[in-house]
């Protein structure tokens, strides 16, 4: 069994088992309960908002991009 080659895991599996592992840390740090002291006077629930809208319009774009400017430029050559 050593000597054969294995199949390499998909994509779906990887991106899972780092979202587990995200979630795990995520998790033991709201557990823990510790006190940032460059968070304070921070609003986090804007700072969610602002994060989460820049990914959103990353996400966007870059599958726009993808979508209608990559294609097109690879059909022409």
């Amino acid at each position: 069994m050593t000597g054969q080659h294995r199949k390499p895991p998909c994509e779906f599996c990887r991106r899972m088992r780092f979202i587990g592992i995200m979630a795990v840390m995520i998790i033991g740090i709201a557990t823990t309960r510790p006190e940032f002291a460059f968070l304070r006077g921070v609003d986090l629930t804007s700072a969610a908002v602002y994060f989460f809208a820049a990914v959103f319009v990353s996400l966007l774009l870059w599958k726009s991009y993808q979508e209608y400017w990559k294609n097109s430029n690879d059909e022409s050559s």
